[in-house]
């Protein structure tokens, strides 16, 4: 992100949540297969994924966790789980860290936990990232680096203004590495998702469809790592979202949803 747009940007976050009057809210989604890469041998794909956006007055605490099972087609399942928990400050700035993942079950190499912090100077700034587990280690963030709260909001607000596109790069602390390059391109608001308003929401808003692609920090590849697909509420409430992981697809739907009180500040 160019310096001289980012330096307006640090106001506008505040803005955004104030805008949009964001619902501190706990949201759980059921996962299955949508579609496959040809030749990938996956068959089967269901899980569960758990999301908690909550206000604690000087920032956001997101808990994140899920647990999906793939099925290839010799038939042996692998079962992937993960949780992410983080808190950021509300202008930005500052971002605590804490992942725990698993993959192919107990002891395999994938399992793992990284824990950290990150700052920035300032808004569209520089910053640095020390990490705790699994070992020490301080890596510099580029200038224009986002946290994940603050790249949200920052989506909702050029939707809110009619933008259609984003590019920057967003450090979540789930690898010991730098920040992943996100360019994510913003349809014009619809109704309903595909699917249709959930059952568990009281009443239908319309969304915002955002298309996110995630490519190594270089952003050289040509191919994105991972795609994603939301679509957003101004509410911050996301009814209906699908995750790309190359070799298969799936379709989260909302079957819990449940307001958080509001913190008293």
């Amino acid at each position: 992100m160019v310096a001289a747009c980012a330096v307006s940007w640090g106001p506008a976050i505040a803005a955004a949540a104030a805008k949009n009057d964001i619902i501190p809210h706990r949201a759980g989604y059921e996962l299955k297969l949508e579609k496959t890469r040809s030749g990938s041998g996956v068959i089967d794909v269901t899980g569960v994924l758990s999301y908690d956006w909550a206000d604690s007055c000087d920032g956001w605490i997101i808990e994140q966790r899920y647990v999906m099972q793939v099925v290839r087609g010799d038939g042996s399942p692998v079962q992937i789980s993960a949780s992410y928990a983080n808190w950021e400050s509300k202008d930005g700035l500052q971002y605590r860290f804490y992942v725990k993942r698993s993959t192919g079950g107990a002891g395999s190499a994938d399992d793992g936990e990284v824990e950290g912090k990150a700052s920035l100077e300032r808004i569209g700034g520089p910053g640095v990232a020390t990490f705790e587990k699994p070992g020490k280690k301080t890596i510099a963030l580029p200038a224009g680096t986002s946290f994940p709260t603050a790249h949200t909001l920052e989506l909702m607000r050029k939707a809110a203004a009619g933008d259609k596109f984003d590019r920057r790069p967003v450090f979540d602390g789930a690898e010991v590495e730098g920040p992943s390059t996100m360019s994510a391109f913003i349809l014009p608001q619809r109704a309903l998702p595909p699917g249709g308003k959930p059952d568990v929401l009281s009443a239908a808003q319309p969304v915002w469809p955002v298309n996110i692609a995630v490519f190594p920090q270089d952003g050289k590849a040509a191919m994105p790592e991972f795609e994603m697909a939301i679509y957003l509420q101004k509410n911050g409430v996301v009814p209906e979202l699908t995750m790309n992981y190359g070799d298969f697809t799936v379709r989260g739907q909302l079957k819990l949803f449940e307001p958080l009180k509001k913190a008293s500040c």
